[in-house]
């Protein structure tokens, strides 16, 4: 999750998440990082509702943000939508060995390993 993109507005926080993709995904053969997805998330209610996708090339390049506002739900319990309200409400750290990373690479770069593992929040 970027912390330096939640913006307050009211109950509600805009917040845009790492999806981490493996590491030989690739389309139109061009190797891809992964995307961001745009959440708001409202605290009070326990709500999230997905604003849109935007890609992330191994380059660094990001693509425009796409899709439209789905309706707020409350997160299946267990689910990445419920770790992004928990950490963003309450303060969870997830993968608490897991260092924050420094940059989208370095967040790849310790992202990848649990994919494989089959990790979840």
């Amino acid at each position: 999750m970027d912390l330096t993109s939640r913006a307050h507005e009211g109950s509600t926080v805009r917040v845009r998440v790492l999806q981490v993709a493996e590491a030989d995904f690739e389309v139109a053969g061009e190797a891809y990082w992964g995307g961001w997805r745009h959440e708001v998330v409202d605290c009070k209610a326990h709500t999230l509702a997905h604003v849109g996708f935007s890609s992330l090339r191994a380059t660094g390049r990001e693509g425009p943000v796409m899709g439209d506002r789905r309706p707020a739900v409350v997160p299946a319990a267990g689910g990445t939508d419920e770790a992004v309200l928990k950490v963003v409400c309450d303060g969870w750290k997830p993968f608490a060995k897991v260092p924050v990373a420094a940059s989208v690479e370095d967040a790849v770069r310790l992202g990848r390993p649990l994919i494989e593992t089959g990790a979840e929040p």
